[in-house]
């Protein structure tokens, strides 16, 4: 899960052309929703951590791969740079605190011995990374070869 929600977060670059082109967004309205993804994505992360800890880290990981998949969705059928924003990015951002890097950071420092800690979190981290080596490729091939809307609907089925 980690892997895919990193790559398919630093993929999103690939869509840009094609998604101002479309949408008839501009680059600005573009990366202005990917650094307000990131902005989201650090202030929801303790708030996320705190229903895990009450409601349990599958609970919480489950969720956010549904808001993931609505987010992506929103984006496919976006008629504005502000629906774009709220709906993909904040989406995204949210579903990222809840599947990516710190809760499989939280799950590992728990379960692993301390002794064998350092590995354990670097091998999560280069699964994260790993993410981005599987999914770009993918998601430029999908696009080149059957455009924009087809890779995104694979975004959206990939985490199920």
């Amino acid at each position: 899960m980690l892997s895919i929600a990193m790559g398919m977060r630093q993929s999103w670059g690939l869509f840009q052309p094609h998604m101002i082109r479309d949408l008839g967004i501009t680059a600005a309205d573009f990366s202005l929703a990917i650094a307000i993804q990131n902005i989201v994505w650090g202030a929801t992360q303790p708030f996320v951590g705190a229903l895990a800890d009450r409601h349990g880290t599958r609970l919480v990981m489950l969720a956010g791969v549904a808001i993931y998949a609505l987010g992506t969705l929103v984006s496919l059928l976006a008629p504005s740079a502000l629906v774009l924003t709220l709906g993909r990015d904040c989406a995204s951002a949210i579903a990222l605190s809840c599947t990516a890097a710190t809760l499989a950071m939280n799950i590992t420092s728990r379960t692993v011995s301390p002794l064998a800690q350092s590995v354990a979190m670097g091998s999560v981290s280069a699964i994260g990374s790993l993410g981005l080596t599987l999914i770009s490729p993918l998601a430029q091939s999908l696009i080149t070869n059957s455009g924009w809307q087809v890779a995104m609907v694979t975004f959206v089925a990939s985490p199920w």
